[in-house]
């Protein structure tokens, strides 16, 4: 349900032609117009899309109830920020609330979901998925895209095989969690 602004980083000539009323009748969490900008130089356009994401960030349940963040909150994402990894398994989460004294698992769950809810990581609360917290969002990005790129390369639109996975995602970086990126 989280607002979503759209932003295009427009550098040349070349229009992207993107149906902004198609998306706006699919997906009602979609704001206001496609912003296209040239980030190297369009400071005032940047300014105002800027106020528009504050805009927005500040109409969030979160910030409309005037919640405030407990210390110990705070000090368990900037150890995840610290951790310098791209992802951590669920029970080393659990394992830095408890050293943090969040040793409720309920409250360790709704800490998960509240940093999900925010962008701060990645959990997916399905079976399968659960065990793994993505701390590098783009990590995951950079994956799927990979396979997207292998595919447009071999001329195959989308389609591929395990031979093909396990050449894309065959590198250390990728290989252990192979299953798990592909159901996300």
């Amino acid at each position: 349900d989280s607002p979503v602004l759209l932003l295009i980083n427009q550098r040349s000539e070349i229009r992207h032609e993107i149906p902004i009323h198609q998306l706006k009748s699919r997906f009602s969490n979609l704001k206001g117009e496609l912003n296209t900008i040239d980030l190297s130089c369009e400071n005032e356009k940047i300014a105002y899309f800027v106020d528009t994401l504050e805009y927005h960030i500040r109409r969030l349940p979160q910030f409309q109830k005037g919640e405030k963040l407990p210390k110990k909150w705070i000090i368990i994402r900037e150890s995840l920020l610290k951790y310098n990894k791209k992802y951590i398994l669920l029970e080393d989460f659990r394992t830095l609330c408890t050293k943090n004294g969040i040793i409720d698992n309920k409250k360790q769950k709704y800490l998960l979901s509240y940093f999900n809810d925010m962008g701060a990581i990645l959990f997916f609360d399905v079976p399968f998925l659960n065990k793994l917290v993505i701390l590098d969002t783009s990590w995951l990005t950079k994956a799927i895209y990979k396979l997207f790129d292998h595919t447009e390369k071999r001329n195959i639109n989308g389609i591929f095989s395990k031979a093909d996975l396990d050449e894309v995602w065959g590198t250390s970086e990728y290989e252990t969690f192979q299953d798990e990126i592909l159901l996300i």
